[in-house]
Formats: C-alpha cells, structure tokens, sequence
C-alpha cells in the first residue's frame, strides 16, 4: 500500500489540473511527504520524459531519490506502452513505484517484479490517501 497526505494528493490535483490538456509531471520525495515539479520541455504531446534532467540531479542531491515519479494522463490512470518501458529502468534504478492520475483526479499507483519468473510483470499498488 501507497500512503499519499492529503497535502500532497491536492497538490498532485492542482497540477494536473493547471497543465491540462497535458501532461503534469513530477517526483515525490522523502517518504512521499514532499512533491516537486517537473516542466516537461515538448508540449507537443505531453511527453514526461522530456525535462531537465540537471533539475532532477540537484533534486536528488539535496533530498536523495525519489520515492514516486508522478504523472497524469488524459484518461485512465493506467500505465501507456511509453510508460511500461520507462517503468522497467527508473523502478529498478530509484527503487520508487509509479503515480498515475487520470483526467477523474482517480490516483493510482503501479510498480513491477523484478525476478525472472515474472519478466518485469506489471501489477497495481493500492493507494490510500490519509490526513
């Protein structure tokens, strides 16, 4: 289980919101207490691997890797074939799991097993959302 604060959760919606009809993009932080910001620099499609990566590198030198990579998407909060293939380098490299938040502000986190029986398998992380 995924255990977002609610300060966090409305900030994940207020930018999801703000950079509509693109994607929002960001990192969570420290246990997931502490959401940073991501200008994806191709507006053209929303691609959230398009931005600063020397951002990123001084984010993780001042508060280490992060715990959630977060994205929204235009419908469903389920992972794209773009993001199934990123999700195999960046889960295995920052340890963290992937936040998804559809256009319903519906919050969904996914990850993967990483062991050679399941091939790098997919599978949802239930999230709860506290106070």
């Amino acid at each position: 289980m995924v255990r977002i604060k609610r300060e966090i959760y409305n900030q994940l919606v207020e930018w999801t919101k703000s950079e509509k009809p693109n994607e929002a993009a960001g990192y969570l932080f420290v246990d997931n207490t502490l959401f940073k910001k991501i200008i994806t620099t191709d507006k053209s499609a929303g691609h959230f691997f398009d931005h600063d990566t020397e951002k990123l590198l001084r984010l993780v030198g001042k508060y280490g890797y992060p715990t959630s990579i977060f994205h929204s998407h235009p419908c469903a909060a389920i992972p794209s074939g773009t993001d199934r293939y990123y999700m195999q380098t960046t889960i295995p490299f920052f340890g963290c799991i992937w936040l998804i938040m559809s256009d319903r502000m519906r919050l969904r986190a996914w990850s993967i097993n990483r062991d050679v029986w399941n091939k790098n398998e997919i599978y949802e992380i239930r999230v709860e959302i506290i106070e």
